[in-house]
C-alpha cells in the first residue's frame, strides 16, 4: 500500500480517493511490483486508515528518521539548511468548508503550505 501511494502521489493523484479510480490500473499494479492480472490494488477507505494509523509520536519519529538520513547524505554537516516555502493551488468542487477564493487563480481553493 505505501508502493501504492507514493506513486500515486508522484504522479499528482494527491487524494486517497484516487485510489478508488486507479486500484485497477496495470502501470500502478506494475509500479506496486502486482502482474496486471492480479486482483485490484488497495480501495480509498483502506488507504485512508493505512494514512490515519501512525499515531503522533510514530509520526514524529518517522520525521526523526527522515531528518538523520538526510543528515547522514552528507560527509560533513551542512553550514546552513534553507528551507523553501511553496503554497499549492488545489481547486475545490462544491461547497467545502474552509475554501477561500484565490484572486490570482480565479478560483474557490485550499491553499496548502509546504515546507
Amino acid at each position: 500500500m505505501l508502493t501504492q501511494r507514493v506513486f500515486q502521489i508522484a504522479a499528482g493523484y494527491e487524494d486517497a480517493n484516487d485510489c478508488n479510480t486507479l486500484r485497477n490500473d496495470n502501470i500502478f499494479k506494475l509500479c506496486s511490483n502486482r502482474l496486471p492480472q492480479a486482483g485490484p490494488l488497495a480501495s480509498q477507505p483502506t488507504m485512508s486508515r493505512f494514512e490515519n494509523k501512525p499515531s503522533r509520536s510514530e509520526q514524529y519519529r518517522i520525521a526523526e528518521a527522515f531528518v538523520n538520513q538526510f543528515m547522514e547524505s552528507y560527509t560533513e554537516d551542512p553550514q546552513y539548511i534553507i528551507l523553501d516555502c511553496d503554497d499549492t493551488n488545489s481547486n475545490i468542487y462544491g461547497q467545502q468548508q474552509l475554501s477561500l477564493y484565490n484572486d490570482y487563480y480565479g478560483e474557490y481553493c485550499y491553499m496548502p503550505l509546504h515546507i
